[in-house]
């Protein structure tokens, strides 16, 4: 049972420590990039008192910046570039009055004002940052862009997002600003006060990577749902909201901060309960749209393989003879069995069909297609040119999973011991053309026999 229990764990202790160990990189070339400490105990108690009054502001307007960069990362440091660009512009506009007007406005802002000691606070890179952000609209718009971008751009974006969130979070550590309000000569705290700073700055970056994740998953998920729809033009219309939706969450919190803060919070509190169905409708989107269409981008010409490569391990190691492992999602609720759209796996245990369903912290559990067929209808299996499907003809049981295995339908027809949908369809098409064939008769009797009234023949 030991065994059994860490090897389940062992996917989630690996990403844990590496998420840790990068934090912990930070943290620490954070704390040390510029530690000073100071003997004087009216310079402590006047630095501790601006130092959390200027940490309250600060650290509301992070959570503001961390729902906002939830919905568009790289938009967010194209955003905070520009900002900061403006900020510096005495160093790289001198001069330019509406400029200095605007920075002097922006330094109002609590958060805002910090933009301008950002790396990024300057014009080449906010050049470079709006161009990727718009490239990025206009490619994720596109369904056969967003199925690669979902597996590669993304992901490296992700990771930014989560880095930039850390970042920021530390960043009253790293930066003197904070400690500047306390006395212009003074850029130093006592070790005490600094710890508390760091420890303050930590926890405030542990949250704050916990509402990136809720709410970049539900955002993420929301746009790859919308780009994958088979509807025409679902993929523009969510990267404009996406993009009207991020522009006024700028807007707020550089005009309203009060107002941005409390419609962050509503943001954060809607992406916590729809994050789970959100999850499950991207993960059907990803087998059932994204994966056929990545492997007629990328595909070699070798058959589909049986066992799909994202099996959870908990799955393999439970059923370790298992010799097909395919991802189904259920398109009926039935009951408390099968949610709709729910990831489950069909097996083939040698011997043996059922449906898996695996669990982050416990054992898998088996489902038999049987328990799902109430009214023990006789069930098909098809093959669309969306997906292939096990169905009764009633369609009370409905099995989908992707057509990028319809190379392998016959041998998925002998596995599974179910007869071709065909049948039906051919038994349908003869029973509408014999109902044609019905009407067409009548139709000629009745008119055969209208004439004969009028011909005055008996």
């Amino acid at each position: 049972m030991k065994k059994r229990n860490k090897d389940r764990y062992d996917d989630i202790r690996d990403k844990v420590l590496m998420y840790l160990a990068v934090f912990i990189v930070m943290v620490t070339a954070t704390v040390f990039a510029d530690m000073h400490f100071v003997h004087s105990s009216d310079d402590v108690e006047m630095t501790v008192n601006s130092t959390l009054a200027s940490n309250a502001e600060y650290y509301a307007g992070m959570f503001s910046t961390a729902v906002t960069q939830s919905v568009n990362p790289t938009a967010t440091l194209a955003a905070l570039s520009v900002m900061g660009t403006v900020e510096n512009s005495e160093i790289y506009f001198d001069g330019t009055e509406w400029l200095e007007k605007t920075a002097a406005f922006l330094d109002k802002v609590p958060f805002i004002r910090t933009a301008k000691t950002l790396p990024i606070a300057n014009p080449t890179a906010a050049v470079v940052l709006v161009l990727i952000t718009v490239t990025l609209y206009v490619l994720r718009s596109i369904a056969a862009a967003k199925a690669v971008s979902e597996v590669s751009l993304d992901k490296i974006e992700e990771i930014l997002g989560y880095i930039t969130v850390v970042a920021l979070s530390l960043l009253p550590v790293a930066s003197s600003q904070v400690v500047e309000a306390a006395g212009k000569e003074k850029n130093y705290v006592t070790a005490g006060t600094y710890a508390a700073l760091i420890i303050i700055a930590v926890i405030c970056a542990v949250i704050n990577v916990l509402i990136y994740m809720i709410v970049h998953t539900c955002m993420d998920a929301v746009e790859f749902i919308l780009t994958m729809a088979p509807a025409p033009g679902t993929g523009v219309i969510g990267q404009i909201g996406k993009g009207i939706l991020h522009f006024f969450l700028i807007l707020l919190q550089i005009f309203a901060p009060v107002i941005s803060l409390v419609l962050s919070l509503l943001i954060l509190v809607a992406c916590f309960f729809l994050f789970k169905y959100l999850t499950r409708l991207s993960i059907y989107y990803t087998h059932i749209y994204a994966s056929p269409l990545l492997k007629k981008i990328f595909g070699k010409k070798e058959p589909s393989k049986l066992i799909h490569k994202k099996l959870p391990k908990s799955v393999s190691k439970t059923y370790p003879d298992i010799t097909m492992a395919l991802p189904v999602f259920s398109m009926r609720v039935h009951g408390k069995i099968v949610k709709k759209r729910e990831l489950l796996w069909l097996a083939d245990k040698n011997p043996g069909i059922c449906l898996i369903r695996s669990h982050m912290f416990k054992k898998p559990d088996e489902i038999t297609i049987d328990s799902l067929n109430y009214y023990k209808r006789d069930l098909y299996l098809q093959k669309d040119f969306r997906f292939i499907r096990i169905l009764s003809e009633d369609k009370t049981v409905e099995l989908i999973f992707s057509s990028e295995y319809g190379d392998r339908f016959d041998e998925l027809l002998e596995r599974l011991r179910l007869p071709d949908y065909r049948i039906v369809k051919d038994r349908k098409s003869a029973e509408q053309a014999e109902k044609r064939e019905n009407v067409k008769n009548a139709a000629k009797n009745a008119l055969f026999g209208i004439k004969k009234r009028f011909s005055g023949k008996t």
